[in-house]
């Protein structure tokens, strides 16, 4: 606890033991007793006390420089920094808290889709932003779609593409999954020209429907 800490041996039948206390109101601690025989054990890797959480700020920087960074990868990097061994369950969420702390959760960011949208039609004029929304009630309004096609790519579309263009669907992967639906055409070196993209929920006759017909108006 935030005042005594005991330290022993994990090997069974070995003594070796080390309790101490805190010592007045500063940050010293005071040795009370201690056994420090071993008897021929080897190191551990494994502590069962490593939480996510400090694990999440101990390597916050590393998460700052490297967001992509995966939950495998970093357990890696525990162990060679500290030299022991963390569950994959462990450092996945470790690696979710890091990157809650730098940009927010899931919520927050769904939270802040109106700020969004009104930015994205203020500075790109002519744009077609679409935010839908799951009515549940009188109050309870949730996410269902996004639909964006910037002024930029549906005139340049228009101007130096073939006029042909093609639609893929993949899947989100994250807390709340979801699809992509996407428009893309061909431009004059047969380079991939994107021209609008919607978030929905599945992939259905129904948002394809919604999807396609926002493309048509554009």
């Amino acid at each position: 606890d935030k005042n005594r800490l005991k330290l022993k041996c994990m090997r069974r039948g070995c003594k070796w033991m080390v309790n101490v206390v805190k010592w007045g109101n500063d940050d010293a601690w005071h040795i009370t007793t201690s056994e420090l025989n071993h008897k021929r054990c080897q190191k551990s890797k494994f502590n069962k006390h490593i939480k996510s959480s400090w694990l999440a700020e101990e390597y916050l920087k590393k998460f700052r420089v490297n967001p992509r960074l995966k939950a495998a990868e970093f357990k890696k990097k525990v162990e060679q920094s500290i030299g022991l061994c963390i569950p994959m369950k462990t450092a996945y969420r470790a690696r979710t808290k890091a990157l809650a702390m730098l940009s927010g959760t899931d919520d927050e960011q769904y939270k802040d889709l109106w700020r969004y949208c009104e930015q994205l039609k203020l500075n790109n004029p002519g744009s077609t932003i679409v935010l839908k929304l799951q009515d549940d009630g009188p109050v309870d309004k949730r996410f269902l779609r996004f639909y964006c096609c910037f002024a930029a790519c549906k005139e340049g579309f228009k101007v130096g593409c073939r006029p042909l263009f093609g639609v893929d669907g993949c899947f989100l992967k994250g807390k709340y999954e979801g699809q992509i639906l996407a428009a893309v055409g061909m431009d004059a070196n047969n380079n991939i020209y994107p021209i609008a993209y919607a978030v929905v929920e599945r992939e259905n006759q129904e948002t394809w429907e919604w999807f396609l017909n926002l493309v048509k108006h554009d």
